[in-house]
């Protein structure tokens, strides 16, 4: 299989990267500058990547805004050089070219709702609250989870600059919220405080799950 040149990679890449924080800056209505700003990024990171041709931004930056801001950001937009870990457990849908009864679904479900996307699991931490690897689940990126809700997280490791996106359940003790495996695996992991800065709720999982008529899992 022929490679393609890195030049073509990193053209690929930024075309993705422009599309997705052209998105970003129309979604939440914020200037480049207000979106790496309240994302503890340095604005001129995507000054500079803006107007310099050759440049990409880093997957480290794109988790920051991705998570800030509730846009998700799929593998085409973190590039080759995403942080060990990222996206093994959730993966942003993607809608077919062709559209499929399974999109039809989805758009519908969705339909009237802000800030609700679609995204695929690839892991069984859910399982026992009845999600399964493979199936497409609804994700409220607005909503506050409560005790007992499954939602997608993000968790950040930045000495290591690598971050996971997960599926956990949310448990409420006192004020505090922690994110624990829903799975049969006693060794599935250990709970995790939530303090909204390298362990952060993304969304909360709506009760609907899709699943691919030639998914087997």
């Amino acid at each position: 299989m022929t490679r393609k040149p890195k030049s073509e990679v990193n053209e690929a890449l930024r075309a993705a990267q422009l599309e997705w924080l052209a998105h970003a800056e129309k979604t939440t209505g914020k200037t480049h500058t207000e979106l790496a700003r309240e994302a503890s990024v340095d604005p001129s990171t995507l000054s500079k990547f803006k107007s310099q041709p050759n440049r990409v931004l880093t997957a480290l930056t794109i988790t920051q805004i991705s998570t800030r801001w509730s846009i998700p950001a799929g593998e085409d937009v973190i590039g080759p050089g995403a942080p060990r870990g990222f996206g093994e457990e959730a993966v942003p849908y993607k809608t077919p070219i062709n559209g499929s009864m399974l999109d039809a679904a989805i758009q519908a479900l969705i339909a009237g709702r802000n800030n609700c996307d679609p995204w695929t699991l690839r892991t069984r931490s859910l399982e026992a609250v009845g999600f399964m690897p493979g199936d497409v689940v609804l994700v409220d990126l607005s909503a506050s989870p409560r005790d007992g809700d499954a939602v997608l997280a993000q968790v950040y490791d930045f000495t290591s600059m690598k971050a996971r996106t997960i599926w956990r359940r949310f448990r409420q003790s006192g004020e505090l919220g922690f994110l624990v495996p829903a799975s049969f695996d006693p060794d599935a992991g250990e709970p995790m405080l939530v303090n909204g800065r390298n362990v952060v709720v993304k969304g909360v999982l709506l009760p609907h799950r899709l699943r691919p008529v030639n998914n087997a899992a």
